[in-house]
Formats: C-alpha cells, structure tokens, sequence
C-alpha cells in the first residue's frame, strides 16, 4: 500500500471518513457492556487485535476483566523481502504482537498464536476451526470479539465463517461481535451489494475510545514492520497513516449478529 498515490489515498481517506462517522452516530453505545465480560479476541494477523479493538481490550484489562488473544496466522506473507528472511519476518511480527499486546495490557500467556499460513486460512477451515473451539472451551469467554465477515481479505472472512460457524452449531453461546478493518478499503465495496447485505445482518455497536487512544496508539505503533519502510526498500509495503486514522476515533466499531 505504501505506492498508492497521494491523492487517491486522500480521496479514499476522506470518503471512509465520513463514511464511518455516519457509522458510528448511529450506532448503540455498550462501552459499559463489552468492557465488563471476559474476553476472547480473534485476530486473523499479528496487528489486527491492536487496529480493531485496541482500546476495548485496554479498558477491560485496566477493569481487571481477563482477556485472551488468539492470532491465527504466522503473518509470513506481509512482505517479500530479498534480505528479510521469511522465518525472520514471522520471529519479528511475534515479537511485535507481544509488544503490543503488553502495552494493552495482555500478558505474554495470554497470546496465544496458531502459527497457521498467512492468507491461507481458508484452505485449512477444519484446523482453524479445531484450534479456535479449544482456546473457547478452555478460556470459557462471556463474550467474543472476531473480524468481521464484511472486511475483503480472505483470512479475516475464513476466520468469521469459522466463529459464525461455530455460533450457528451452538458451540458457541457467548455474545460475538465483528470489528471492521478490511472494511475501510475500497476492495471491501469492489462487490458493494454483499457489502450492504451483511451490513443489514448485524446490529451496530460502539464502544467509547475516551482514556484509551494513547495506549491504542502505542500498541499500533508497536507492529513497526506494518506502518514502517524498516528496509527502505521500494517494493516494502506498509500502511499508510490515512488508513490507520479510521482506527483512532472517539469510537471503536462492531458489528453485532442480530440473531443474538
């Protein structure tokens, strides 16, 4: 993402903007609710816990209300490098995950990664699916926080299908809720009709960031290898600050199946 140009990641900017400020007005606030349960996050890549809930997960520690994270991909696939050896990259955004999760909060235990191919969850549903299963019987979660199903990369709508699954099998009791990333790029809406469809599935929830952005911050920061050239190497693609801004908001984001 780092070669888009400037103007088209500033007209995308502004439109997710405005977009999502929409969003969030119309949204119930259950910033008390989401911060009293014992919380289980999803993510399907070192980053996406700090991008998507970040401030949620700083306010239910800061409560004293347990948290665990499970990160579902190595990340492996982020960059290719010809210095930056692979195994290195996945040793590096480990590290980075544990940086970040200790800044909201989440003790080193408590991160759990599943070390399966990045951008190849969907190709390994039934593993996905026995792995996240065991971390819900035996963390015993009130509640669940997972990418939402709306969002266009394949990893995050394989491991939704996987919790949505498990929901609809009744093997999963617990309130669940999608938080967006993916959502705020235009390749979410390239098929805007499945967009809106699942959209009117779900109940629209927020959770104030009020007292949490600075420590949500930090944990972004903290994935350097996500929002930073390390190499400066042209081809070494990061995320730009137009994309994260959407992720630092009065407001986090979810979405709540409506069947709940």
């Amino acid at each position: 993402m780092g070669g888009l140009k400037p103007a088209l990641l500033f007209g995308e900017s502004a439109l997710f903007a405005a977009f999502g400020a929409g969003l969030r007005i119309a949204a119930a606030d259950r910033t008390q609710l989401l911060a009293s349960r014992r919380t289980l996050v999803l993510a399907p890549h070192p980053d996406d816990e700090s991008l998507g809930c970040g401030a949620i997960i700083r306010r239910l520690r800061d409560a004293g209300v347990a948290v665990r994270i499970v990160i579902a991909t190595d990340g492996a696939q982020s960059h290719h490098s010809a210095t930056f050896a692979q195994a290195r990259l996945v040793a590096l955004r480990r590290q980075e995950a544990l940086d970040a999760c200790a800044k909201l909060g989440v003790d080193a235990q408590q991160v759990i990664f599943l070390d399966l191919p990045d951008t190849g969850l969907a190709a390994n549903t039934a593993a996905l699916s026995e792995r996240v299963l065991a971390q819900i019987t035996e963390f015993q979660p009130e509640q669940v926080l997972y990418p939402s199903a709306i969002d266009s990369h394949p990893d995050h709508q394989a491991l939704a299908s996987v919790l949505e699954g498990l929901k609809g099998q009744s093997r999963l009791t617990c309130p669940v809720y999608g938080y967006p990333v993916w959502f705020w790029k235009l390749s979410t809406w390239k098929r805007p009709l499945r967009a809106l469809r699942a959209l009117a599935g779900v109940r629209l929830v927020k959770a104030s960031t009020t007292g949490m952005l600075d420590h949500k911050r930090s944990a972004i920061a903290a994935h350097r290898s996500q929002f930073e050239n390390l190499l400066d190497e042209p081809d070494w693609s990061f995320l730009p600050e137009t994309f994260t801004r959407h992720f630092l908001t009065s407001f986090e984001l979810f979405f709540e199946m409506k069947s709940q």
